[in-house]
């Protein structure tokens, strides 16, 4: 865990996380924080999944990360604006 991503938790700033999350775009970065802030704006972690989910299918192919982005999609429907 990076030093900023510690900050953010700790002094629950959950809108400059989910703003670090979308600029630093990783499906591994929205899969462990969207929990953290999910219930503040559901909308915009939906977003910020579409885009960091996209930007991995475009660069890895392959049966495991289809698998992986299956798992994000699963998650993304349990939001409360994914349904």
């Amino acid at each position: 865990m990076k030093i900023q991503e510690q900050i953010f938790l700790y002094k629950k700033d959950d809108y400059n996380l989910m703003t670090y999350i979308d600029k630093n775009l990783s499906t591994e970065f929205i899969n462990k924080y969207y929990i953290h802030f999910v219930s503040k704006d559901p909308s915009v972690t939906l977003d910020i999944f579409k885009k960091a989910i996209d930007n991995n299918a475009e660069l890895n192919t392959g049966c495991n990360h289809y698998e992986y982005i299956n798992s994000l999609f699963r998650k993304m429907n349990k939001l409360e604006i994914g349904k």
